[in-house]
């Protein structure tokens, strides 16, 4: 709050004062290790004391840059000044880089830190690189080194893998849930505690917000998906029904989800927080659609009961009950004036 960048304890040891500046030179670190830490980032590293500036800088890997020999009197021989950081080796990254799956929080800094426009390629060849290495070596010796590997490029570039031959390489604690894995040969590839693309149930509901930015999916899980629609990133889970979704709407404003389910409930969900907000009963058979008006202050649901009821938002009231139908109502629909409703 005070620009405060260092705390110190009662020993007089100093530390970060906030987590976020660990993370941030953890992900630093991170990157020279690999070899891909980018042009301007790397001018901080340059900035240090014995150094020798009478011969041209060389490139050094980080544990080599940040090693110092002393003379026999105790002083710090001068080294070459830094051109850039090179990768260490495989076993030394398995010791680092490869220890345990990477935090999210030190992911959402080393990819924006790698991604850069000029850059980009040189870092995915680098990582493809480490991703041939682990071939043929065993999980012990590569750790996680693989699968973090993996997980970045993927972030970096969804499709960079596409037609690649990763047969018998150690990518163990990959996030492959947003990548396109069209035509990779994993074949004996150890991909151990990795993640795929999120496998659902039948779909049978679909809706897009108002915004078009999310995608709300109801399947024969119960359960509710909202997916934001430029990444395929999935937001939110809704999990409350006891029987598949049939049916799910946004509400006007895009705030508020409702859904219509096989254990005759019809719920509404907190699209911020994924919170159920009301459930009502009332139908005696499956609620298989659902439709807000114009206004967002009236629900309609129609059900396999035959019946349509229309419900208050607020107070989650059920305001009228609509017989007719000799059969089951799978769609219900406001017109654009709200004034009447269309049931099929």
């Amino acid at each position: 709050m005070g620009q405060t960048m260092l705390i110190r304890n009662a020993e007089g040891d100093y530390s970060p004062a906030h987590r976020s500046l660990l993370e941030f030179f953890v992900a630093y670190k991170l990157a020279a290790e690999l070899g891909v830490l980018p042009a301007d980032f790397t001018e901080l590293s340059q900035a240090q004391l014995s150094l020798d500036n009478s011969v041209e800088s060389v490139d050094y890997t980080w544990s080599g840059y940040f090693s110092r020999q002393a003379d026999n009197a105790g002083d710090i021989v001068p080294i070459p000044a830094l051109k850039g950081f090179v990768s260490e080796s495989l076993g030394q990254l398995r010791n680092s880089f490869g220890r345990e799956p990477l935090t999210k929080a030190v992911m959402d800094l080393l990819v924006p830190m790698l991604a850069k426009t000029e850059f980009v390629g040189e870092v995915k060849s680098r990582l493809l690189e480490v991703l041939e290495a682990t071939k043929g070596k065993t999980e012990a010796e590569v750790g996680y080194v693989g699968g973090n590997a993996a997980t970045v490029l993927v972030k970096i570039d969804s499709a960079v893998l596409e037609g690649r031959d990763l047969s018998g390489a150690i990518i163990k604690g990959a996030d492959f849930s947003d990548a396109s894995l069209r035509w990779v040969n994993f074949a004996g590839a150890n991909l151990s505690d990795s993640n795929f693309t999120k496998v659902l149930g039948t779909v049978f509901a679909v809706a897009f917000s108002p915004n078009g930015k999310t995608l709300a999916t109801g399947d024969s899980d119960g359960v509710i998906r909202c997916w934001e629609v430029t990444s395929g990133r999935e937001l939110l889970t809704c999990k409350g029904h006891s029987d598949l979704v049939n049916s799910v709407a946004f509400s006007p404003d895009g705030q508020t989800l409702a859904s219509g389910s096989n254990d005759r409930s019809i719920k509404l969900w907190d699209c911020c927080s994924g919170e159920c907000l009301q459930t009502w009963q009332g139908h005696n058979d499956w609620v298989s659609s659902v439709a807000f008006s114009p206004d967002g202050q009236t629900l309609a649901s129609g059900s396999n009961d035959r019946s349509i009821k229309l419900w208050d938002c607020c107070s989650g009231e059920c305001l009228q009950t609509w017989q007719g139908h000799n059969d089951w109502v799978s769609s219900v629909a406001f017109s654009p004036d709200g004034q009447t409703l269309a049931s099929g």
